[in-house]
């Protein structure tokens, strides 16, 4: 596995599946480990002992966890035929409060070649807040906003393995080439140019 870091910040509010399977493929295809990103809040004006508080984040937590199962096995079923992806090492980072300090932590790791975020998550969280902007101007990090994930279309994971791939492989470029790219590195470019050649 390379050195090469993909962030992948997600709310569990949204249907994340199509938009998981694409980061990892992406970490397949550039060598990459992801770095699964959110974040939850708690009321505390209901929390009355720290064992509430406990029991409240407990149950936060979990809600995340169970998010991140089944994304990991809709790509399975879908997109990896039940094979290991143990190629692809994951650091899910699940913390209280706002995405910034979170953010800010991940756009210090001078590894982080690209964040890869879906629609619903770029324009209705706050990962655009003018307060991220200003990080984003610091750091100049690589994004690929995807399409949503309801135009996404799906691979047929009965096809023989050779088809299946061909599919898979079509389906990604797809995707990507309906993706808003900020900050594009040249060989995500270089990448994208292929369309051409495939399609």
């Amino acid at each position: 596995m390379g050195e090469n870091v993909i962030l992948f910040p997600y709310c569990i509010a949204y249907d994340n599946r199509h938009s998981f399977a694409f980061t990892v493929e992406m970490a397949r295809k550039i060598n990459a480990c992801v770095i699964t990103l959110t974040t939850y809040n708690i009321e505390y004006k209901d929390l009355l002992t720290v064992q509430a508080y406990r029991k409240a984040a407990e149950k936060e937590k979990n809600k995340i966890y169970y998010h991140l199962l089944e994304l990991r096995g809709y790509y399975q079923g879908q997109f990896n035929k039940w094979k290991s992806f143990d190629d692809i090492i994951f650091k899910n980072i699940i913390n209280e409060g706002g995405i910034e300090f979170n953010l800010l932590q991940v756009l210090k790791n001078k590894n982080l070649l690209i964040i890869i975020t879906n629609h619903n998550n770029h324009t209705e969280n706050r990962l655009f807040s003018e307060f991220m902007l200003t990080l984003f101007d610091k750091y100049k990090p690589k994004c690929l906003i995807l399409p949503e994930d309801t135009e996404f279309y799906t691979v047929d994971s009965n096809l023989p393995a050779h088809l299946f791939k061909k599919q898979k492989d079509n389906k990604f470029m797809q995707m990507l080439t309906r993706s808003e790219m900020l900050n594009l590195p040249e060989d995500l470019a270089l990448f994208k140019n292929e369309l051409a050649v495939i399609n």
